[in-house]
Formats: structure tokens, C-alpha cells, sequence
């Protein structure tokens, strides 16, 4: 799984890098979306095996469907108890779905979801290699969040990873 890396502004969070936009694959023709993180050269894919999702709204659950779906050890935090067994039922009645369509079968399903850990408890986020903010487009809620990230993940560069 490819992404490409952008350093944007938001009035919630006015320092924090975030990704723009993913890719299946990185190539000389793609366009220049600005600096990447950690020293990594512009437009390089990032490879990646853990992701955690925060919010599992539709566009939170839909992004954490797409990694499981694509074999990911996938994290999606919630807000609250009831947040969370509403975001693992949205998942899976989506892959329900997709398996009534024939785009899945039973077995993809069930492999799918042994990817898949909901949660509220932002320490899950401490050893992944990507996290995505797909929080209610809510100031006060997003810099919460963004400070839960930080707590769980910032100081995680180091020997903590794995």
C-alpha cells in the first residue's frame, strides 16, 4: 500500500502534518504534494502493516474496512463503549454486504475481521506505522484527539516501536 505525504493547516490543528492521499503506487508522474515525514524523499510510497483509525464513522470505518480487507493489523478508536460496538457493527455489516455481492467470500470475511480491533483506548495506537484522523468534523473533538495522539504516539519513534 502506497501514500503520499502532505504537510497541511487546519484551524483544529495548525501544526500538524497530516496525509493528504493514498496510492496504490508511487511514480514519476504523480503530483508534487509537498514535503515528506522523517526524511523520506516526496512522492515515495511508504510501505506499512499497522494502521489505527481515529473516529469509525463512515469514512473512519470505511478506511479501516479498506486495510483489513487488504490484510492490515488495523486499530479503530472510538470515543465510548457504545461508539465502539457501533463501529465494529457498521464493518461488519459492510463485509456482509460485500459477501451477499459475491465481492468477498465467508472465509475473506472472517480473515478480514481478524484484522480488525475496535477500542477506546487510544494507548492501542502506540505501535502503529500509520494513523489516520477521521474524527467528527468538530474543533473541540479534533484537538482532543490530536492531544490523545500525541500522548499515544509522538514519543513512539524510538525503541518503543514494534
Amino acid at each position: 500500500m502506497g501514500l503520499i505525504w502532505s504537510e497541511k493547516q487546519t484551524s483544529a490543528s495548525p501544526n500538524l502534518a497530516c496525509f493528504r492521499k493514498f496510492r496504490a503506487t508511487s511514480g514519476p508522474n504523480q503530483p508534487d504534494f509537498g514535503p515528506a515525514p522523517f526524511g523520506v524523499g516526496k512522492n515515495h510510497a511508504m510501505t506499512f502493516e499497522r494502521v489505527g483509525v481515529i473516529g469509525g464513522g463512515l469514512m473512519g470505518s470505511g478506511i479501516a474496512e479498506v486495510c483489513i480487507r487488504h490484510g492490515l493489523d488495523t486499530v479503530v478508536i472510538e470515543a465510548n463503549a457504545g461508539a465502539v460496538d457501533a463501529a465494529r457493527k457498521r464493518m461488519e455489516t459492510s463485509l456482509a454486504r460485500a459477501v451477499r455481492a459475491e465481492k468477498l467470500d465467508e472465509a475473506g470475511r472472517e480473515k478480514a475481521l481478524s484484522f480488525l480491533d475496535v477500542t477506546d483506548d487510544f494507548e492501542a495506537l502506540h505501535n502503529r506505522d500509520l494513523v489516520v484522523e477521521a474524527i467528527i468534523e468538530n474543533e473541540k473533538a479534533k484537538t482532543e484527539g490530536h492531544r490523545y495522539i500525541g500522548l499515544a504516539v509522538v514519543g513512539d519513534r524510538g525503541d518503543n516501536r514494534g
